[in-house]
């Protein structure tokens, strides 16, 4: 326990002692000793061990005992003491990671994160910052971006628009004109200045689209890793989503990030030197110094990359959102995670109706994939609108039946009439499938489908027919044998 000023309050049948104590500086007390008088009388029924608040200038309880023995006196002449364990506050560096202050008891401790942390226990990192447990500001505006090929030698590039929006609404679209704007590329300029070479960074931002594509390589440089093409703009702008359109399938990437250069841009030197790159930003460190630099702060760094490009249709939407690893694996499960998440972000995967399991919780981490597990959702069983009537309807497969499973039910023998399909529904009921298909509209209107429906069995008329003869029996005329006959039959 950690405070300025300790009291203990005993609390009695009369009255209530106290005993202050004042300390000068803050101090940590793990137990208490504390004497009762020998007079039962005066024994106290419960004892609290109280803190001074200095921010709100009130005391606080931090522990109560109770089931005192009192004071006993020893052969010696001298008194025992109850001893109270105090317990232990809350510690920043325990309970809040080291990366805020801690206030309360353990089991109840709540953390204030500094600056770019947070969560209960201030153990990931605030939106805006990444790369965890360091959590700095992540950066997001800057006058110069590309996008990299990661894994191949030579890409073909037709087109590339950025936007400043995660929806890549038209209106926010970035001019790349060349008019303001300056190309550049991991194989650009040649040495022969051809502005009309495939290898101009130009073709890939031009008002052709694509009509005209850059072939990209790393242009003889060892070090780089993977080609890539970008554009330095008049001022600083926040790239939130890119169109690309790639060329042939054969030159096309896989995998392409995004990236944007920090530093003054007076280190970005047009032609690559040799130097090491880093590929993942997310648990490395995130500069990737493809590019001369006197400032060991300045290179490229990665936003973020997308992988499996070559199944997507193009134009190929890049989005700056969580979209990787998303809620559902094996149905039934609904999630709110594809509202553009961002890093540190979370959100919530539960069972679709019809469905039991747990709810949780997803969390955005900063290389855009979120981490959680999918909840298993189990289906519900039907237990109302069972289709069976004792003696007139037979309906042994609808018990038991969970949500989306079907069965039959059919008259009784004795009965004539339609066999009917029932279907097991989000709402526990068994429906008739061709009704319920027929009020499913009206089940979206909030009307409600049929319920009840039944087949119709009608009973079936059965006549007696009985019929007798009598003859004589060898023995004697006075014997004699008669034979009965029932005949049962169906009124048709």
């Amino acid at each position: 326990m950690r405070g300025s000023g300790f009291r203990s309050l005993a609390r009695t049948t009369y009255l209530y002692n106290l005993l202050v104590v004042l300390v000068g500086g803050t101090i940590e007390c793990r137990q208490q000793r504390y004497s009762t008088p020998s007079t039962p009388l005066h024994d106290p029924a419960c004892v609290a061990l109280e803190s001074i608040n200095e921010d709100m200038g009130v005391w606080q309880v931090m522990a109560e005992y109770s089931n005192l023995k009192g004071a006993i006196i020893n052969g010696n002449g001298s008194y025992s003491w109850d001893v109270l364990l105090v317990p232990q506050s809350c510690i920043g560096a325990i309970h809040c990671s080291g990366h805020g202050n801690a206030v309360g008891l353990p089991g109840s401790c709540r953390c204030t994160c500094f600056e770019g942390y947070a969560g209960p226990s201030c153990e990931i990192c605030a939106t805006g910052y990444l790369q965890y447990p360091q959590c700095s500001r992540a950066p997001s505006a800057s006058a110069a971006w590309r996008l990299r090929s990661l894994g191949t030698a030579v890409w073909h590039v037709q087109d590339i628009i950025f936007f400043q929006d995660l929806q890549c609404n038209p209106a926010s679209q970035v001019s790349t004109a060349a008019a303001e704007s300056k190309y550049i590329a991991s194989n650009w300029p040649l040495e022969s200045g051809d502005e009309a070479s495939a290898v101009n960074p130009a073709r890939a931002f031009d008002p052709s689209g694509e009509a005209t594509a850059w072939i990209g390589s790393c242009g003889g440089v060892a070090a780089c890793d993977g080609p890539w093409v970008g554009v330095i703009l008049p001022q600083e702008t926040s790239i939130q989503c890119v169109d690309l359109v790639q060329g042939q399938a054969s030159f096309a990437a896989d995998e392409v990030a995004l990236e944007l250069w920090q530093g003054p841009l007076d280190d970005l030197a047009p032609v690559p030197e040799p130097a090491d790159a880093s590929r993942n930003g997310t648990n490395q460190t995130n500069i990737t110094e493809d590019t001369a630099s006197a400032d060991p702060v300045s290179g490229w760094w990665m936003i973020r990359s997308w992988p499996n490009l070559r199944v997507r249709e193009a134009p190929t939407r890049l989005q700056l959102r969580c979209d990787v690893g998303m809620p559902g694996g094996v149905g039934n499960v609904l999630h709110d995670c594809d509202d553009f998440k961002q890093p540190w972000q979370q959100c919530t995967a539960w069972c679709e109706p019809g469905y039991s399991g747990p709810t949780a919780t997803f969390l955005c981490l900063d290389d855009y994939t979120f981490r959680g597990i999918s909840p298993a959702c189990v289906p519900n069983e039907c237990r109302m609108g069972i289709p069976l009537k004792v003696g007139l309807i037979i309906a042994d497969g609808c018990s038991g039946l969970r949500t989306g499973g079907t069965c039959f039910a059919r008259c009784a023998s004795g009965f004539t009439g339609t066999e009917l399909e029932y279907v097991c529904r989000a709402d526990g009921y068994l429906r008739e499938k061709s009704s319920d298909q027929a009020g499913q509209a009206s089940v979206a209107s909030g009307i409600g489908a049929a319920v009840g429906v039944l087949p119709s069995c009608e009973s079936t008329d059965i006549f007696y027919e009985l019929t007798g003869h009598a003859g004589p029996v060898l023995g004697g005329a006075s014997s004699m044998l008669v034979v009965f006959v029932l005949v049962v039959g169906h009124v048709t």
